[in-house]
């Protein structure tokens, strides 16, 4: 009892046994499993999947034996091609040929894809200076992922639904566009960012909008650009949509001079109606005038009053009384 007692601390605890102790283990005194038993639920797998396996050492009863020194696994076809191991759930680690069981380890989950469709034969094994035997062997079958999954359609092209016009100044307008693959059809589930600028405009022409929506998602394959609008008159202007690697380039046209038009003013939370007088005059019903300047707000005083007042869009425009 003294000497199975003794053998058990030593292996547990790694302490020695005192002088009055029947049994005296070597410093260097190895134990190792009398077998390692690896469990995999998986018989059906796709090529690039990542999936695991179950390592436990045992002894002759079935008990968890972990040894005293790492014990070196690797994974094998019936060619005995060495499958590439990786110690990450995603299989996102540099793989390896072997896994290291460690010592005193009760267990180990390690993980294995298969690059090739087939059927294999897959067994394990330890390195032979162990010549422990390892329990497992499993039939697999492999499919090739690529052929099983839904091909999606990669997008090729970005295309303007609707090419600009000339239009004058500081008026709102708005561009359809559309994600394609190359045979022309939407790409549905397309979600990257695409942006809108101005790519080319005249020697004195704005190379910002004045306003509206510049970066937009597409849905189903198809996405608008709203209220946008250029401030400065000129001739051969150009616009350019762009996401990731695609881009695309519209028709040039032009920026005509501004005309007077009706606008909608939030006089201090009130809707009314107004009338936009070029070049920055906002004209109410009842004769007042108020400046508005393009790419921010202004504060103005009209009659003592002061007021500020804020462009929302080429055709809504904020005046908020502040005294």
């Amino acid at each position: 009892m003294i000497k199975k007692n003794c053998y058990i601390i030593v292996f547990l605890l790694g302490l020695g046994c005192n002088k009055s102790s029947v049994f005296t283990p070597k410093a260097d005194a190895v134990f190792l499993p009398k077998k390692i038993i690896i469990e995999s639920s998986q018989t059906t797998l796709q090529t690039q999947q990542c999936n695991s396996l179950y390592a436990t050492p045992q002894d002759n009863t079935g008990n968890r034996f972990p040894s005293s020194r790492p014990l070196n696994i690797s994974l094998a076809d019936a060619s005995s091609e060495k499958i590439m191991l990786y110690q990450r759930p995603d299989c996102s680690d540099q793989p390896v040929s072997y896994i290291a069981l460690s010592a005193g380890a009760a267990a180990a989950i390690f993980y294995f894809k298969m690059t090739r469709p087939g059927t294999f034969t897959v067994h394990a094994v330890t390195e032979k200076k162990d010549e422990i035997p390892v329990h497992f062997q499993k039939d697999l079958t492999v499919i090739d992922s690529e052929l099983n999954a839904e091909k999606k359609p990669l997008a090729s092209t970005l295309k303007f639904e609707n090419e600009p016009v000339d239009i004058p100044a500081s008026t709102s307008f708005s561009i359809q566009i559309a994600v394609q693959d190359k045979n022309g059809n939407l790409v549905e589930d397309f979600q990257s960012p695409i942006v809108i600028t101005i790519i080319e405009s005249p020697p004195l022409g704005s190379k910002y909008f004045q306003t509206g929506t510049l970066t937009i998602t597409a849905s189903q394959g198809k996405g608008e650009f709203k209220d946008l609008s250029i401030n400065t008159p000129g001739n051969n202007y150009r616009l350019q949509v762009s996401s990731e690697h695609l881009k695309a380039l519209s028709k040039t046209f032009n920026i005509l001079p501004p005309q007077s038009r009706d606008i909608t003013v939030i006089f201090n939370g009130k809707r009314k109606s107004a009338k936009f007088i070029p070049p920055n005059i906002i004209e109410e019903k009842d004769g007042d005038r108020f400046p508005v300047y393009p790419n921010g707000t202004s504060e103005i005083k009209i009659n003592g009053v002061k007021y500020r007042v804020q462009l929302l869009s080429p055709d809504v425009v904020t005046i908020d009384q502040l005294q």
